[in-house]
């Protein structure tokens, strides 16, 4: 009896419980794709519209080829928030994106007046699917994207945010899943990479903020006529990247030089600064490097 138990036993294992075998997945291709920065626009929007133009446009002519997804504006759209003459040159650029290419904008200190809610406010965006929340005039918002099956959070912040705009989008944050989050608000890094800016004076508070929420990973800024960057670890042990870029006292009000973040995969990105104006490159090394983050 004690042997036929054996037999039996071995019959199974080997004939009469076969299995499928694990389906094992292929790991997801990650598809190279860019994201593009417009620090501040005011001297185009004053007295170069043309330059603002051709930033918006080249962007439509290189979507497909450099698999653009999002554009963030760091602020100051304009330099005389009182003279409609130069939102309607900021609307009649950023006019270009609409259902083509997702965007946010936020308020520089040179846009603070009602001109900026009735060009940029929540309802230019509140029917885009993309477009999470928004306060009452736009002046902070979210937008959420999927890219390569990765949830990305845009978060953009009013110059200084207050403790109740801040609160504003943490309430708005709550629940949500993301992968990577990018913190803009206009006023944030100095030519030092300190966190300390004129109008804004001392920003810790922002980065107190931000360290607080896992997975942002970026922070940007305009505001300070100059580039810089600084590296800090999160609550949570991951490197945070925190750049400033404004281009504004060049010449022509800065000759149309935008950065571009080209993701190779989600801890890489390449950053680039470009003039579609020129048709340059600026290759120093504030201006051309790579970020690969924890």
């Amino acid at each position: 009896m004690k042997n036929l138990f054996f037999i039996i036993l071995i019959f199974l294992l080997f004939f009469g419980c076969t299995q499928t075998p694990l389906e094992i997945k292929a790991p997801i291709e990650f598809e190279e794709f860019s994201i593009i920065v417009l620090p501040d626009t005011q001297n185009y929007s004053k007295s170069h519209p043309e330059i603002f133009y051709s930033q918006t446009d080249w962007i439509i002519q290189n979507k497909e080829e450099l698999n653009i997804k999002f554009i963030i504006h760091e602020g100051d759209l304009v330099n005389n928030a009182n003279q409609e003459e130069q939102w309607i040159v900021a609307n009649k650029a950023m006019n270009k994106l609409d259902g083509v290419v997702p965007y946010s904008v936020i308020r520089g200190n040179h846009d603070r007046h009602e001109l900026y809610q009735k060009y940029f406010g929540k309802e230019r965006f509140k029917d885009y699917d993309w477009y999470l929340a928004g306060d009452e005039f736009n002046k902070n918002n979210i937008s959420k994207l999927e890219i390569n099956d990765f949830n990305f959070l845009f978060i953009s912040l009013d110059v200084c945010p207050d403790t109740n705009e801040l609160n504003f989008i943490k309430e708005n944050i709550t629940g949500e899943q993301f992968d990577f989050a990018i913190v803009t608000t206009h006023g944030y890094l100095n030519e030092n990479a300190e966190r300390n800016v004129h109008v804004c004076n001392n920003t810790e508070y922002i980065w107190d903020f931000a360290k607080e929420i896992k997975n942002v990973r970026l922070m940007l800024s305009g505001h300070v006529h100059d580039e810089s960057m600084r590296t800090d670890p999160n609550d949570f042990n991951q490197s945070v990247v925190q750049m400033l870029a404004d281009h504004k006292t060049r010449e022509n009000g800065g000759n149309g030089y935008l950065r571009i973040l080209i993701f190779t995969d989600i801890n890489t990105i390449n950053v680039t600064t470009y003039s579609p104006t020129l048709n340059e490159f600026e290759t120093d090394k504030d201006s051309e490097f790579l970020i690969e983050l924890n």
